[in-house]
Parts: structure tokens; sequence; C-alpha cells
């Protein structure tokens, strides 16, 4: 969730964050876009997104003039672009080593006299983010707190090292057992089940030893572990993985080829605003809870987009933490629903759409 407080430190300290070609990553919901756009007329503006959602929402966001000189992008890696940008302005991450791989990014294109200014939440680590930006840069200073919110701006990139750095010096191969099968998994940095199995998924892989021969989709596929374990069930069967992270798409693609699938498998979507058709089987971890903060609205779309993409008779099966009251909201609102195999944390969850 994102602070309150991000976008009023960000407007106060507006008179600093100048440059003719600024480049803003993960502004959430494309909220800085109307403040750059008024303020910064005549400036070339580019708005890079990890989440698929919040690019889709910068997009609906830009004013109908001045189109020219905004770009919105995404993707996983912005750091291959031959342009260098006087400013750049980043959100921060969460987690360390995504915090890394990101800074590692934005000062390959922060020019060598421009600035790297970095805003985020005490309780999402930006303390410890200083000593990061120390690595890359010359000069980092802390600018402006305000209501547990803290600006950091950093200056003088340091000389390139002489080894490349590029999205795969992240990318990590890893290999899982489950029960008498093994797969070979790609991950990165920040995308679920990042160089561990999560115990749910593992219970929910467990119950899943025959896959129909229709369309199967592994909703939230994060780095395409679910998908695979699919495809090695039933090869006829045709797999789609989606997600709404950069980088759990680039992970769940290279899932997909060293499993023997295709790349084209996988695609980016919004919960499901760029899923077509419908379905015999949808799998997922889904992920719309962390901990006691759970939206249950948007569990609920989830179930009923999740129901009118199901085939007569089509299954829904996902794993959550046992104390979600999921039962009776698949009962409602996707079909007949019964708990397949459960522990202390988890239960695994499968419902049937009933026949028109």
């Amino acid at each position: 969730m994102r602070e309150p407080s991000t976008i009023k430190i960000l407007e106060r300290n507006l008179e600093s964050l100048t440059g003719k070609k600024i480049l803003v990553l993960n502004s959430t919901d494309g909220e800085l876009l109307p403040l750059l756009c008024e303020h910064r007329a005549e400036s070339e503006i580019t708005f890079a997104h990890t989440d698929y959602g919040d690019a889709k929402m910068a997009e609906r966001r830009i004013p109908l003039s001045g189109r020219s000189r905004i770009t919105i992008k995404y993707g996983a890696w912005f750091g291959d672009s031959a342009d260098r940008f006087d400013l750049c302005i980043a959100y921060l991450p969460k987690g360390r080593e995504l915090r890394d791989l990101t800074f590692a990014m934005l000062a390959r294109i922060t020019d060598s006299a421009g600035k790297l200014a970095v805003v985020g939440p005490v309780r999402g680590g930006i303390k410890s983010a200083g000593k990061s930006l120390e690595s890359l840069f010359n000069e980092v200073t802390k600018v402006d707190t305000a209501r547990h919110c803290v600006l950091y701006e950093a200056t003088g990139r340091k000389a390139d090292k002489s080894e490349p750095i590029s999205l795969d010096t992240w990318r990590k191969e890893s290999t899982y057992t489950v029960g008498d099968k093994e797969l070979s998994i790609c991950s990165y940095p920040g995308v679920f089940s990042h160089e561990k199995l999560d115990d749910g998924t593992r219970m929910l892989l467990e119950t899943i030893t025959e896959i129909p021969n229709g369309r199967v989709l592994d909703f939230g596929c994060g780095c395409g572990i679910i998908g695979a374990w699919a495809h090695s069930c039933n090869k006829d069967a045709r797999i789609e993985m989606i997600d709404s992270n950069s980088l759990a798409i680039e992970a769940a693609r290279e899932t997909a080829k060293i499993n023997g699938m295709s790349a084209d498998c996988v695609y980016p979507s919004n919960v499901f605003s760029d899923v077509t058709g419908d379905f015999d089987l949808i799998l997922s971890n889904p992920p719309f809870h962390t901990g006691i903060e759970t939206n249950y609205e948007v569990s609920e779309e989830f179930f009923t987009v999740a129901a009118a993409r199901l085939t007569n008779n089509g299954r829904l099966r996902i794993v959550a933490n046992r104390f979600l009251p999921y039962h009776k909201m698949i009962k409602k609102f996707v079909g007949p629903c019964r708990t397949i195999a459960e522990d202390k944390r988890y239960r695994v969850y499968e419902a049937i759409r009933q026949s028109d």
C-alpha cells in the first residue's frame, strides 16, 4: 500500500526535481503524471512501470494535449537505453535485492551530471536505501522527511563497472522437487517464490495429478511453477500464465522455455484485463492477501470474474491461508466448493462452475 505522504513530499520538493529529460519509475496509479505535466511543461518525461495495471492507469491519465512529450513504458528492465536522463525519480521497491537491482538499473541511465531521487516509507526500508545509493553515487543526501516518508537525492554517478549489468545479472535458476517430479524454475528478485518454493504452492501442486486437455490458466503466475507443473502433467493441455508484475512475466517466460513450453503462453494482465475466452481449469495461489491486510473486494471480484471465465463444469482450484473466508465466497460466486487438502496454515479449495 502506498504511503499517503509520498506525493506530498515530492510536491513540496518539486523545485529541486528538474531536468529536460525525466524518468519516473513506478509512480503508483500514475499519480505524479498530472503534477509533472503541469510544472514541467517543457520536459520530455518517461513514466516507466513494472506493474501492468499501473502502466495502463498512467496511459489513461495522459492529457490529450502534450501526449508527444509523455512516454509510458511497461517492462522489467529500463537500463539498456543509450539515452541518459537528467533526473530519475524512483518509488522505493520492497526487498533489498529488488532495491539493489532497481538502483543499479537507474544508475546506468542517470546522466553523470544528473540526479536520482528516491522516495518511500520508513516501514518499506527507505532508511537503509542511502547506503545502497552510496555504492553507485558520490553524494547521497536525505533531503526531506514527512509522516514516516523519506526522500533521498543522489548525484555524481560513479563510472560504470567493467562488467556489463543487465537483467540477467539477477537471474536465478532453481530446481524444486515436489513428489516424484523435479522442475527447473527461473526467477528474479521481487517475484513470488524467488529461490524458495512457498509451502502453500507446494501443497497446491501436490493435489494436481490430472490436467484436462483444454485451456488451463495459471493466474498470478509469479515464477511460473504452477503452469510448468500443469504442463508436466499433460503436455497436450493449452497452458496460459498471467501476472501484472513484469519481473514475474520475464521469470515465467524463462521457466516456460526451460520446461519445453512456448514463451508465448505467458503474458501480462491486470487481473483478467487481457484474458480472452474460457478455461477448463484455473489454478492459483491468489496474490490478494499479505498477513492481516486482505482486500476482500478484490477477492470477490476475482472469484466473480473467474467464474465467468470458466467453461460449464470448469474447475477453479486455489490455495489460501486457512483463516481467510474463501470457502463461502467461492461457493457464492463460483459454485459448489470443497476442501481437498489442508494443514495448520493453508487450505486448497476446488469449485466447479455449474452448467447454465
